[in-house]
């Protein structure tokens, strides 16, 4: 899960953020602010267990831990003034240009 979260996307953050908005009434924030808290142990696990096996590489983790932080600051900020109609827009947005670019390179046109 941590793999697949911190490389591939957030497609079990979509969905859990879905699932708390209606059953919980959180606003989109909020319920993907609780998301990220709880997908933060399953990759902090996944790293773990990768460094431990010998699968890293000191200069890609640095940059990805880097452009994390920035790009997590940088991005709650502007998503804090916006407000929640934009931050869904945005994040459904990009999350359906990934889809696609994901099966077009599965499909070989990548």
């Amino acid at each position: 899960m941590g793999f697949y979260e911190s490389i591939l996307g957030s497609g079990n953050g979509i969905i859990f953020t879905a699932i708390t908005c209606r059953t919980r009434g959180y606003e989109f924030l909020t319920a993907l602010g609780y998301y990220f808290g709880i997908a933060f142990f399953w990759v902090a696990f996944t790293a773990v267990l990768c460094s431990q096996k010998g699968y890293y590489d000191l200069r890609i983790m640095s940059a990805a831990v880097i452009g994390s932080l920035l790009g997590g600051y940088l991005g709650a900020k502007l998503a804090y003034r916006k407000g929640n109609r934009f931050t869904k827009k945005v994040f459904m947005i990009v999350g359906l240009f990934l889809g696609i670019r994901l099966i077009a390179e599965s499909a070989g046109f990548f």
